[in-house]
């Protein structure tokens, strides 16, 4: 009884349009449309699933982030703590982090005095060009002239070449972290956030 419901789900051959005759399928039985049927109804399901399971790990993730970042260095705070290990081994030290953006795309104007002010002191190397340009299937030879001497070839051929600058977030946060160690003044459009977090270590045997 399900292979004739699951069945039903599924337009017959002499349902579909072909326009080519050769193209048309050979006649089917109940039994393989019953099977294509159940096939169908296993993957919503399946489908159905890797969106529960990624609504419970993002819900997850947020619940960690609230324990890791908020509740449990705010109360080791209090405590004035800054390791704590608990009965069973797990280690929790609360340090200070620092996060920090250059902006990029979303904030193009405070990403030019970033990059700007990087460049002027001297740490230009973590600024990351991205050059690219783009040809279709049968623009090979073209490509490949391209690639042996980018600029001039762009320009015979009329393409425009994109140059896009980028500085990678955890990079930039790690050059801030660094200088403010050392002392420096870096400029309030870096964004700089500082935040205490917990860091949690199991012990080895909760690892494995």
């Amino acid at each position: 009884m399900a292979s004739v419901v699951a069945a039903s789900r599924v337009k017959t051959s002499e349902q579909v349009s072909f326009d080519d005759d050769d193209l048309k399928p050979e006649p089917v039985s109940v039994e393989q449309l019953g099977n294509l049927g159940a096939l169908i109804d296993e993957a919503v399901k399946a489908q159905a699933t890797v969106t529960e399971l990624e609504t419970k790990l993002k819900e997850a993730n947020l619940a960690l982030t609230n324990l890791t970042d908020v509740r449990i260095p705010t109360l080791m705070g209090e405590l004035k703590l800054a390791t704590f290990t608990t009965t069973d081994g797990v280690v929790v030290k609360v340090k200070e982090d620092i996060r920090a953006n250059p902006g990029g795309a979303k904030d193009p104007d405070r990403f030019a005095k970033v990059c700007q002010w990087l460049t002027e002191n001297g740490h230009g190397g973590i600024i990351k060009h991205e050059v690219a340009m783009m040809f279709g299937t049968g623009e090979k030879e073209s490509c490949d002239r391209v690639l042996e001497a980018l600029d001039p070839i762009a320009k015979e051929l009329g393409k425009e070449v994109a140059d896009t600058m980028n500085i990678h977030t955890q990079t930039f946060a790690s050059f801030c972290r660094e200088q403010l160690e050392q002392g420096a003044e870096l400029p309030d459009y870096f964004n700089i956030f500082r935040q205490t977090v917990a860091k949690i270590a199991l012990p080895a045997a909760s690892k494995k």
